[in-house]
Parts: structure tokens; sequence; C-alpha cells
């Protein structure tokens, strides 16, 4: 049901920018991501990202561009144990877009964030102990908060753009279970990404 509700979303985003008078453009991005926790998850490694958004001109400067991406993060730490956690998850940003120059960008809006899975292990020399699970069990499987970056046109169609997406939910559901098995807390996670983007 909760994968039907963010899929009945995205499609209503995407009508909603179908249906505006001026052209919209399709825009793919693909990058690197890092993971950051409010929790003691330190070691965290840079992961990936792809995404495809839609660039809804409002005026000659400004304009809407709902998107979807697909991120995959991983972080270490070393406690009593070496603890990993590898967190997958879809996010939608629904930005305004603002041209400063006819090259350089800034953007700022709203994302929600569907955790769609995590991995994690703990290791004490060669023993491993490792999970995979739905999130909903250790953790809520939404996350929201503000996100904003800058872009800049290099070449053609082709720009670089940096994105901060700020989490604002405590995710863990019952901390003191959650720890039973890693020793730590995910709380609050945000992500920082860089992205090559391509204006179809």
């Amino acid at each position: 049901m909760k994968k039907l509700s963010l899929l009945t979303l995205v499609l209503l985003i995407c009508n909603f920018a179908l249906a505006q008078d001026k052209n919209p453009s399709f825009i793919v991005k693909s990058g690197v991501n890092l993971p950051m926790y409010s929790s003691d998850w330190k070691g965290a490694f840079v992961g990936y990202q792809v995404g495809l958004a839609v660039d809804v001109p409002l005026t000659n400067k400004l304009s809407f561009q709902p998107e979807i991406d697909y991120f995959r993060s991983k972080s270490e730490w070393q406690l009593d144990a070496l603890h990993k956690l590898t967190i997958s998850t879809w996010n939608i940003p629904l930005v305004f877009n603002y041209k400063i120059t006819e090259k350089l960008g800034v953007f700022a809006g709203p994302q929600v964030s569907y955790i769609a899975h995590f991995t994690r292990s703990r290791v004490i020399g060669d023993w491993v102990q490792s999970e995979t699970t739905k999130p909903d069990r250790y953790l809520y499987e939404f996350n929201y908060g503000p996100t904003a970056g800058i872009s800049y046109n290099f070449y053609k169609k082709f720009s670089i753009e940096a994105k901060y997406f700020m989490g604002m939910r405590e995710l863990d559901i019952n901390p003191g279970f959650f720890n039973q098995f890693t020793n730590l807390n995910v709380q609050k996670m945000s992500i920082a990404n860089v992205s090559l983007t391509y204006k179809l």
C-alpha cells in the first residue's frame, strides 16, 4: 500500500508537470552520495544514485523540478565489533530552480524518502552475523526534510549538481531493541550528493 501511494504521488506530479503550457524537459542524473547520521554511524562510504527529473519552466528564470532518485549507501563503525549498515532509498525532491545566470542555478524544496530495505551486519573476527530485513521492523519507512543545492551547466546539455538533504525524522522505531543487534542506532539520516546531469 505504501509503495502504491508513492507511485501514485509520482504519477500525479508527472501529470501536473506535463500539463503546463511551457514545454517541460526531462533530465537524467547519475552520481555519488555520502550518508550522514546523527548517531554513532560515523564511517560512511561513498554510495551511488540514479534519477530522473522533469524541469517545468514557470518564468524565464524560475522552474519547478519534481524528481525521483534511487540511492544506495553504506556505513561502517568499529565499536565492540565491526558494524556495517547498507540502506537503499527512493527519494522524491520537489524543488524550485532559480537561474542566477545562464549557466548557474540554485534550487530548494521539500523531499520525501522511502527506505526500501537495509542490511546490517556485525563482524567479530571470522564470525559474521548479518540480516537483511524490511525497514518497518526496526526503522520507519519514510523520511522527510528540506533539500537544497546548486547546479552549473558546463557543456551544452550537461550539468554538474551538488545537493544536500537534511533528514528531520528520528528513524529508529525502538532504539533500545535496535541496539540488541548492532549496538548502534540510526537516528536521523541526511545525504550529500554530487551528480552529473543530462537534459534530454
